[in-house]
């Protein structure tokens, strides 16, 4: 069945390419990993990639999917008898619906879905091209933006939305790194910066709603700044460069508050239930 992706909801959407996929790993097979992978086989990512009609799509199914499966331990570990059927079982019944789509990605999951085909429409090699010209990316002010804006999410109890949408960004650069269809970038500080724009724009557009105070709606300008310049036209992306020149950036020389995960590194670990020794 050809799907119109101007038809029906995105969920609609993302419900179809479901099933597309799971027909696609009935007749193919399932492998866990590339590497594993004989014949035909297919990963999940892979038969999502291969069905899917809109750019981005496939992130935001396996997304979805490892989310929903995830809540009820309902399927077994890959290493079970008839694994590989249940998960297969498991995409082929899966129904995205909006809810679903609210609760991963935040009240701002229509605009996530759309930034991430956006993304995922520009070519690896144009992002670095386009990318190159706005280092650097991570200077001190862009961390410290990054900080406030992760902090705020925090504080609004919806910082795991945000992480997990921000991470839609990170998989299409490191799907494409990996890819064997793809060279290595030439210059890595290129795919750092490229990378680090897509996530920034993430961050932004995950919030779905009015900065509460202008010191907020600065940092979401500073971190949203280079995406529209690189999505923007070669003057804009100039005219960022010579901006960012004026203003003497330079890039940080501190750790980047990215790696930086409060509902891990934070993790009380008293809570845990006493190891008791027989």
């Amino acid at each position: 069945m050809s799907l119109d992706p101007t038809a029906g909801s995105p969920a609609q959407r993302l419900t179809e390419l479901a099933r597309s996929a799971a027909e696609l790993l009935r007749v193919n097979g399932l492998a866990w990993g590339p590497a594993v992978a004989t014949g035909t086989q297919l990963t999940f990512g892979g038969a999502l990639a291969r069905t899917a009609e809109v750019p981005g799509d496939a992130y935001i199914v396996e997304d979805v999917f490892s989310w929903c499966s995830g809540r009820g331990s309902v399927l077994p570990n890959a290493f079970a008898p008839g694994a590989e059927e249940a998960h297969v079982d498991y995409l082929a019944r899966l129904e995205i619906t909006d809810a679903h789509l609210l609760d991963q990605f935040g009240t701002g999951w229509e605009q996530v879905l759309d930034l991430n085909t956006e993304i995922n429409s520009i070519p690896f090699e144009t992002w670095f091209s386009r990318a190159a010209m706005l280092i650097p990316v991570d200077t001190e002010q862009r961390n410290h933006a990054w900080a406030a804006v992760r902090d705020h999410t925090q504080q609004q109890g919806r910082y795991r939305q945000w992480r997990d949408t921000i991470e839609l960004a990170t998989l299409y650069f490191q799907t494409c790194l990996s890819s064997p269809d793809q060279g290595r970038p030439a210059d890595p500080h290129a795919f750092a910066a490229a990378q680090t724009i897509g996530r920034d724009a993430m961050a932004v557009i995950a919030l779905g709603e009015r900065a509460p105070d202008a010191t907020l709606t600065a940092h979401l300008d500073r971190l949203i700044a280079p995406w529209h310049a690189l999505a923007g036209s070669e003057d804009d992306r100039i005219a960022y460069a010579a901006a960012a020149r004026q203003s003497g950036a330079i890039a940080s020389d501190l750790p980047a508050p990215d790696s930086y995960d409060p509902e891990l590194d934070d993790y009380d670990l008293s809570l845990e239930d006493a190891v008791i020794d027989d």
